[in-house]
């Protein structure tokens, strides 16, 4: 745990259950190995990540990557929360959140592009939304971030837009076969760009994107057909 910013963090092998957390946030992270059931988390915000091998939690340890935004509200154009992330090998069991740290909500965090070497699983990454009241992210009542009933201090200018700048997956995305009680999603106001396998995911340049299915191991939470979807939720 650090107090204040911390200017280049980097890790020769692997990090394993640890949670690296600073208040003011961290200029850049490398790993050098694999981010392995373990916590990355900020105040405000993160610079460039990146991990060389694979990101790997599990069910009950998720990976997780947290970050606020900006110290202080940008005068103009996009609130950044985390800069960008890019892992080797694969994702599987993360949650990387974009906008909620402690008791901090920011509906306006966005991220910047995504890079992830090999498939995708049972993770979820969002900017500036949450689950809704199933706390499930990727359902019909996902959305942007509230006040919490006053729990929480929440940052929303509704002048700005939560956005996923661009998520490439160069496997394939999967949630969970054969369970239905589970789902996840990328979803933010505006995701600007999304490939899969090298295949475009076909996005609309206006922010009416709605529950594109991505995984083939649906049935997911309610029946829905697929378990994993990209989302931008409309405010």
């Amino acid at each position: 745990v650090f107090d204040g910013r911390v200017g280049k963090f980097t890790v020769k092998g692997d990090v394993r259950a640890v949670a690296l957390t600073a208040s003011e946030g961290f200029a850049a992270i490398t790993v050098g190995g694999s981010l392995i059931e373990s916590t990355i988390a900020s105040g405000t915000d993160l610079g460039a990540i990146k991990i060389k091998h694979d990101v790997v939690g599990t069910a009950a340890a998720p990976v997780q990557i947290l970050a606020y935004g900006q110290a202080g509200e940008p005068a103009r154009g996009l609130d950044v929360a985390i800069k960008s992330l890019t892992v080797g090998g694969r994702v599987e069991w993360a949650q990387i959140i974009a906008g909620a740290t402690g008791t901090l909500r920011n509906a306006d965090a966005s991220i910047g592009a995504v890079k992830v070497g090999g498939d995708w699983v049972a993770s979820s990454l969002t900017a500036g939304v949450y689950g809704g009241m199933d706390w499930l992210i990727g359902t019909g009542d996902d959305a942007s971030y509230d006040d919490g009933g006053g729990a929480f201090t929440l940052r929303d200018n509704a002048t700005r837009v939560a956005q996923i700048a661009a998520i490439t997956i160069g496997g394939q995305v999967f949630g969970t076969a054969g369970i239905d009680t589970d789902q996840f999603g990328i979803v933010a106001e505006h995701i600007r760009k999304a490939s899969i396998g090298g295949v475009k995911v076909p996005l609309a340049p206006t922010r009416n994107d709605d529950f594109i299915a991505l995984a083939p191991t649906g049935p997911g939470a309610g029946g829905r057909q697929s378990d994993l979807f990209l989302v931008e939720v409309l405010v």
